[in-house]
């Protein structure tokens, strides 16, 4: 009898060693309401897109796909808010301390829950577009200051039936997950402008938090009409390329992949001009779309 239990344990341990492998793998179907009873509610981000022209602010657009997670799937919430901040990345440092690099928060629109649609994982849905032109109107801007390089910041607030509301201060990501991406606030670079690319190596840096290189997503680099395609292979890959004169048209343009399979949220990535100045730098879950253009 003892022999026939100590060839049963054999196997039974070997299957325990199969079964444990899949710990490490990716998980694609986490509960999004863990956390949400003693956190309060969120938005979580399913994309964002828009291009910031400096040369054409007034028809240049953002917007944010997000779906509401809470206990009662959004019966229990009024509202979303966004308000906006604008950051000057060509603040001259040598000014004097009273001058300011990033304005005070401005109000700037509110969705209704009722613009709100269930959508196929059964969370209330919706896109909310924000027009860069009113962006500087609520903030009291002179649009002759708004450069390329710059950034306008986003902020999301909901606010709740019973008054409560959550911000990205008593809200940030619940689940302490980069696959739920609920930051509540986003920030899109001013990409256009009618200045020169500068000449020499630029770098891309595109990384996989996962280690296993991107699943379909891709960044484009557009020099003169000619296209060139990068993507992360491994946890981090850094691609060069070079910028010959000062007459040359450059674009930057994110392609996401297809498909929950897709793991957008691990990826990320920073574009860096031959000065060491960082140019770009977006993720996880890089917005999709152009992202930043010289037009000389």
């Amino acid at each position: 009898m003892k022999k026939i239990i100590s060839f049963l344990v054999i196997p039974c341990a070997i299957l325990m060693g199969l079964f444990s492998c899949t710990d490490d793998e990716k998980d694609t179907f986490p509960d999004p309401r863990d956390g949400v009873e003693a956190r309060g509610a969120y938005f979580r981000t399913l994309n964002t897109a828009g291009l910031i022209d400096e040369t054409d602010l007034d028809n240049s657009n953002w917007a944010v796909t997000g779906e509401l997670v809470s206990l009662e799937n959004g019966a229990d919430i009024s509202d979303v808010e966004i308000h906006v901040t604008y950051g000057d990345n060509n603040f001259d440092l040598t000014m004097p301390e009273t001058s300011e690099s990033i304005t005070t928060p401005a109000f700037l629109t509110t969705t209704n829950i009722s613009s709100f649609v269930l959508n196929d994982n059964g969370f209330p849905e919706a896109t909310i577009t924000i027009n860069l032109g009113d962006a500087v109107t609520a903030l009291n801007l002179d649009s002759s200051v708004v450069l390329a390089g710059d950034q306008f910041n986003f902020f999301i607030t909901i606010n709740m039936t019973d008054g409560r509301s959550f911000t990205e201060v008593n809200t940030q990501d619940i689940l302490g997950e980069i696959f739920f991406s609920a930051p509540m606030q986003y920030s899109d670079f001013i990409a256009c402008t009618l200045s020169p690319p500068t000449p020499g190596t630029w770098t891309i840096v595109a990384k996989d938090s996962f280690g296993d290189g991107w699943q379909g997503g891709l960044i484009t680099v557009n020099i003169d009409g000619i296209q060139t395609n990068y993507r992360a292979i491994a946890s981090e890959d850094t691609f060069t390329f070079e910028i010959t004169g000062a007459d040359e048209k450059m674009s930057f343009t994110y392609s996401p992949g297809a498909g929950s399979n897709a793991f957008e949220d691990e990826n990320s990535y920073t574009i860096t001009d031959p000065n060491g100045t960082v140019i770009f730098t977006e993720g996880p879950t890089p917005r999709a779309g152009s992202l930043f253009c010289f037009l000389p």
